[in-house]
């Protein structure tokens, strides 16, 4: 009688006295599987993978509220800055003075007897202390030197209030003093309230009695009308100047986000305003907010506007890869004719990279005298001076540029040789001053990104000029 032949898969899923066992599990389409240890290998690797991620969530978590600081910390002393804005030229005096300390993440680090220093790379500047008030006299001296606490969204610190005198860098021998400067610093404490940093914001304000005119004087317009008169100290706007006379926009707060203004320096384009008045909190003290000024150029930046990186800073009049802001016009009061403008340029910069990554950056920064057209376009530009800016460089000392706007303001003061005479550029009276921002791609540099034109983030520019 024939046997049935099996058939060749019956022969596959039939054991063989070599293999019995494993041929019978691993063998057959309905009966693939894994072994003990593969199964225990994708565990250990699933179990790894969670402990990166986990990991990974507290590293943001730890940046996160580092951030927060930062910003807290840096709109509490603005908060602090502007109210003593508001003070008399005679009530900006400190009614004692701190000693110093040798914890440089300390504000009073700076203080070397009665003389302060911001940090390392500003000069020491004497303190103004007043005298105290005779007896049943009404204290004066409105600046209190006591360290105050502040307390917000978890954070804590104090609050350090100087009050420096500067003098005048030109007119050597000349009587008085130019201006007094007043600087807020902010810590952010540790649980054992030692601490941790800090950061400071400062302002420059002229004295309305002194007989010499020189580093911070101005045109008579704008005037505030309190006889305080204005200053050489001038704050980035988003406002641009209108296409008729008077050219100089009115006041306002930003109230949209919107595209890159016209306002590269060639092409008949149109500056932004530098105007003498800082930008202006709500009435309940709190920031508008912060709208962005180049929705068209990229970034994760949040708010305020990006310049694009450019090859050697040339931009090629593509308003996208520079911004000029303007003074309003400079009329030098009788007898004189013309102002000398000395090239010394403090900068105090609310920026970060648009990607919100860490990158070297360097920004070209540019000093022109200007005159407008008819339409409120430039009509002649001469270039008085240029400084490339580096987060290398020793007056920052950053190991990369700021990646948020809550790092702070970058601040650096300098000085560049005019183009046209070594002691001075003379800028005749009517013209303008205009500061260009440019940004080099060199190494792949990253856009740049600065907030402005908020009460939060007053970025200023600083000229040094006066009437002859």
């Amino acid at each position: 009688m024939n046997q049935p032949v099996p058939s060749q898969a019956d022969t596959k899923a039939m054991p063989s006295s070599s293999d019995g066992q494993r041929r019978t599990v691993r063998s057959g389409a309905g009966q693939a599987g894994f072994t003990l240890v593969e199964i225990m290998a994708a565990i250990l690797i699933i179990g790894l993978g969670l402990i990166v991620v986990a990991g990974s969530f507290d590293t943001f978590r730890t940046l996160s509220r580092s951030a927060t600081k930062q910003e807290t910390a840096t709109q509490q002393a603005q908060r602090e800055l502007e109210r003593l804005r508001t003070l008399d030229w005679g009530q900006l005096e400190m009614n004692g003075t701190y000693a110093s300390v040798a914890n440089a993440k300390d504000p009073r680090s700076g203080i070397s007897g009665t003389s302060y220093a911001p940090s390392a790379d500003r000069p020491a500047e004497p303190l103004v202390i007043g005298d105290p008030p005779a007896a049943g006299d009404p204290e004066t001296r409105l600046v209190d030197y006591e360290a105050g606490s502040w307390t917000e969204d978890g954070a804590k610190g104090k609050i350090y209030r100087f009050v420096t005198l500067a003098s005048d860098t030109v007119c050597a021998g000349c009587p008085g003093q130019d201006y007094k400067r007043v600087t807020v610093a902010v810590t952010v404490d540790d649980a054992l309230g030692a601490p941790q940093r800090f950061w400071a914001v400062s302002t420059l304000v002229t004295d309305p009695d002194s007989a010499k005119q020189t580093n911070l004087n101005t045109t008579p317009p704008p005037d505030p009308g309190d006889g305080s008169g204005a200053t050489g100290v001038y704050y980035l706007t988003d406002r641009q100047l209108k296409n008729s006379s008077p050219f100089d926009p009115a006041p306002a707060v930003p109230s949209a986000s919107h595209n890159v203004h016209d306002a590269p320096a060639k092409g008949g384009k149109r500056p932004d305003f530098l105007d003498t008045e800082a930008p202006k909190a709500n009435a309940d003290g709190s920031a508008p907010p912060l709208y962005t000024y180049s929705e068209d150029v990229a970034g994760t930046y949040p708010g305020g506007g990006a310049i694009q990186a450019a090859a050697d800073c040339k931009t090629g009049a593509d308003k996208k890869k520079e911004h000029t802001w303007i003074t309003p016009a400079l009329v030098a009061p009788a007898p004189f004719t013309h102002f000398r403008v000395s090239g010394d340029v403090s900068l105090t910069l609310h920026t970060q990279t648009a990607d919100g990554l860490a990158h070297d950056a360097r920004l070209c920064f540019a000093l022109y005298d200007a005159t407008l057209k008819n339409d409120g376009s430039i009509n002649a530009l001469t270039a008085i001076g240029q400084r490339v800016i580096s987060n290398t460089d020793p007056e920052l000392a950053l190991a990369s540029w700021p990646t948020s706007f809550a790092d702070g303001p970058i601040e650096l003061s300098f000085s560049f040789v005019p183009a046209i005479t070594a002691p001075g550029y003379f800028l005749s009276s009517g013209h303008r001053l205009m500061i260009g921002l440019t940004v080099d791609d060199v190494g792949g540099g990253p856009d740049l990104a600065f907030a402005y034109d908020n009460s939060d983030y007053p970025s200023q520019v600083v000229l040094d000029y006066f009437p002859e």
